[in-house]
C-alpha cells in the first residue's frame, strides 16, 4: 500500500480523493487545499484534511498535485526535493522551463514523476488502438458544460492537454504548425475554441472544445486508409469501418469488444505500479514537452484573437 497525499482546490481534487479512497492500494493521508477555513473544505468531513503542506509531504510517499493555486511547479518541486513520487494532474501552468526542471529534479531524487493521461486508459481507446495505424485525419469534439471554464486559459489547458496527448500518442511524427479561432457565443471570451495541427508526415489533427451544447462529451474520429475507426469516451463505445472495395457493399461496420472500467481508477493503478516496480524514475516523456509546447502556443494565438477583438 502507498501512502498518497492530494494537493489540490477543492473543486479540482475531489473525483482524485474519491477514487483513492475506494482503491486498497492506496492509503490516503491527506488533503491539502490552501484554505485556512476547514468548514468551507468539502474533504473536512473524511477527516482527511490537513492544513500544512509539509505535514502532506511527511506522512506520505508520492503527492498527487492537482489545481492548488496555480503553484504546480512550487508544489511539486517540494515534494520531489523531499524524495517523493509525484503525480501532476495536468500540465496547466507549467512552462516549458518548469518541465526540464522537475524532470532534472526527478532524475536526480530518483522518483516517480507521472502526467496525468487520463484517456489514454479510457477502456474504449484502449481497445480501439489496435486499430489505429497511421491516421491521416484526426478529428476530436470535446463540449464541456457551460461555466465549467470562464476564460481562455482555463477552456484551454484544462481540456487541451488531455486532447493533445491522444493526437500525440497515435501521430508518431514532429509538430510542424498549429493554427487556432475562437469565438464569443454567450461569453467575452472564446467560446469554442478550434485547433488544428499539421505534421511533418502530411497528417493532420483537428481538434474543437465546445462549452455552449450544455452537455459533456468527448468523441474522437481517426481516418486512415482504407478504415474509419470512430471512439465514444464518455459512452466508452467504439466502432471500425473498414473499406473493401471488391464487395457490393464496400463499407462494414464493426462494434469493437469493451470491458468498461473507471479510466481514473486505472490510471492511478498504473501509477501505483510503476512507482512499486520503479519501472522508471522519470514518466515525463517527449510526447508531454510536444503537449505543452502546443498548448502554450494556442493559448498565446487567443491572446492575439481575443485583443485584437477587443
Amino acid at each position: 500500500m502507498i501512502n498518497i497525499g492530494v494537493a489540490g482546490s477543492p473543486n479540482h481534487s475531489r473525483k482524485y480523493t474519491d477514487t483513492l479512497l475506494n482503491l486498497t492500494s492506496f492509503n490516503l493521508t491527506g488533503l491539502f487545499t490552501g484554505m485556512q477555513n476547514s468548514e468551507n473544505n468539502p474533504c473536512s468531513k473524511n477527516k482527511k484534511f490537513v492544513y500544512s503542506y509539509d505535514e502532506l509531504i511527511y506522512s506520505s510517499d508520492a503527492i498527487l498535485i492537482s489545481g492548488i493555486d496555480n503553484h504546480f511547479f512550487q508544489y511539486a518541486a517540494k515534494a520531489i526535493k523531499h524524495a517523493k513520487h509525484v503525480f501532476i494532474t495536468s500540465l496547466v501552468d507549467h512552462t516549458l522551463e518548469e518541465a526540464n526542471q522537475l524532470m532534472k529534479l526527478a532524475d536526480e531524487a530518483d522518483v516517480i514523476l507521472q502526467i496525468g493521461k487520463t484517456e489514454r486508459f479510457n477502456p474504449a481507446f484502449l481497445a480501439a488502438y489496435p486499430y489505429i495505424n497511421t491516421p491521416n485525419y484526426i478529428e476530436i469534439n470535446k463540449s464541456v458544460p457551460p461555466g465549467e471554464c470562464l476564460s481562455n486559459h482555463s477552456l484551454v489547458m484544462n481540456n487541451l492537454t488531455e486532447l493533445l496527448d491522444i493526437v500525440f500518442f497515435t501521430v508518431k511524427s514532429n509538430l510542424m504548425r498549429v493554427h487556432t479561432a475562437g469565438t464569443p457565443v454567450y461569453n467575452h471570451t472564446n467560446d469554442i475554441v478550434n485547433i488544428r495541427l499539421e505534421f511533418d508526415n502530411t497528417r493532420v489533427a483537428n481538434i474543437t472544445i465546445n462549452r455552449v451544447d450544455g452537455t459533456h462529451g468527448l468523441s474522437s474520429t481517426f481516418y486512415q486508409k482504407k478504415s474509419i475507426v470512430r471512439v465514444d469516451h464518455v459512452t466508452q463505445n467504439a466502432t471500425v469501418s473498414k473499406h473493401y472495395q471488391e464487395r457490393k457493399n464496400p463499407v462494414v461496420k464493426e462494434q469493437i469488444l469493451i470491458v468498461p472500467n473507471n479510466p481514473l481508477e486505472v490510471e492511478l493503478l498504473n501509477f501505483h505500479r510503476n512507482v512499486t516496480n520503479h519501472r522508471n524514475s522519470i514518466m515525463f516523456t517527449g510526447d508531454d514537452y510536444k503537449n505543452l509546447f502546443a498548448a502554450h502556443q494556442v493559448l498565446e494565438r487567443l491572446k492575439r484573437i481575443t485583443a485584437s477583438v477587443e
